[in-house]
């Protein structure tokens, strides 16, 4: 085949009648609810960032930038990314060593239950992350 010979590439457009079809507008509209769902708060707080003290977002006023300096001026602030990456790398390493061991017993040897215990790792995924917060609270909580 000689480069003259290719066809040209054509760009299929939508019809009137698919314009007005469902699985044209439902993926759409979902997108759009989901980007206002997320951009909303999002431009909200970024706002909010450059407000002085407690002023509301889109009121008029002064912006600053008094909030950055104040958060990243303080040592606090960098003891407390020390604590979360420590924990973070403490909490993977830990995860990642019980997951291997479990994924290398449920899928390489001959483990009895093995169906079972696949199952049972999965239960996780369905818990709510608020009800599993909920739970740790009243776990280590104080008592009163």
């Amino acid at each position: 085949m000689q480069i003259s010979d290719a066809q040209p590439i054509h760009v299929a457009r939508p019809t009137v009648s698919r314009l007005r079809s469902l699985e044209y507008w439902v993926p759409r509209l979902v997108a759009l609810v989901a980007l206002l769902l997320v951009a909303t708060p999002l431009l909200t707080v970024t706002v909010a960032s450059f407000r002085p003290g407690l002023t509301l977002p889109f009121q008029s006023g002064a912006w600053t930038a008094e909030n950055f300096v104040t958060a990243f001026g303080s040592a606090f602030t960098y003891r407390l990314l020390l604590n979360t990456f420590l924990y973070t790398f403490v909490s993977l390493t830990i995860g990642l060593s019980i997951a291997l061991a479990f994924a290398w017993l449920v899928e390489r040897t001959d483990m009895p239950y093995a169906g079972s215990v696949y199952t049972l790792l999965l239960i996780p995924l369905a818990i709510p992350s608020l009800l599993k917060a909920l739970g740790w609270v009243l776990l280590v909580g104080p008592r009163q």
